[in-house]
């Protein structure tokens, strides 16, 4: 259901568009404990435009390849460039799942609408937007550190 609507939103941007030119792609990347990211993703390219639309889905993936930390969930990424200005937001609910050493695994349920992340090169990432957090809101930029690290690098898995 979810790759009809996309589909549909990117034939819609595309019928818009005088794009030169348009992409779908499915890409899986597997983990060594099992884990596994589903990327869908499609978009149409132009002259000083383009529109890109993916969804990632994390099933049991472990983001730093090791049996502590576990995401799951789904996020959906839009990408819009018109000329020089891009504007990149992020949809979705994941779940972090972390073990240390001695304790009980602990869940952090996260979820976000229109979440932008802005990467430049003196002032590093950037994360605008709110949050919620175990059913608390928050400001992006107030997350904790280990909390961004891992959406960053969950985030990041859009770049494939």
């Amino acid at each position: 259901m979810r790759h009809l609507a996309l589909a549909t939103a990117l034939l819609l941007a595309a019928s818009t568009a005088s794009a030169a030119f348009e992409y779908t792609r499915e890409t899986t990347v597997r983990d060594d404990l099992g884990g596994r990211f589903q990327l869908s993703a499609a978009g149409t390219f132009g002259d000083g435009d383009s529109t890109r639309v993916a969804e990632g889905r994390y099933l049991g993936f472990h983001p730093r390849n090791e049996a502590g930390t576990v995401l799951d969930g789904a996020i959906t990424r839009e990408a819009v460039r018109d000329g020089d200005l891009v504007s990149v937001t992020y949809d979705g609910s994941i779940t972090l799942t972390t073990t240390a050493a001695g304790s009980a695994p602990r869940a952090t349920a996260i979820a976000f609408t229109d979440l932008a992340v802005e990467r430049a090169p003196e002032e590093g990432v950037t994360i605008t937007g709110a949050l919620t957090v175990n059913g608390r809101s928050i400001d992006a930029a107030d997350l904790p550190r280990p909390v961004k690290a891992i959406l960053v690098r969950a985030l990041r898995m859009f770049r494939l």
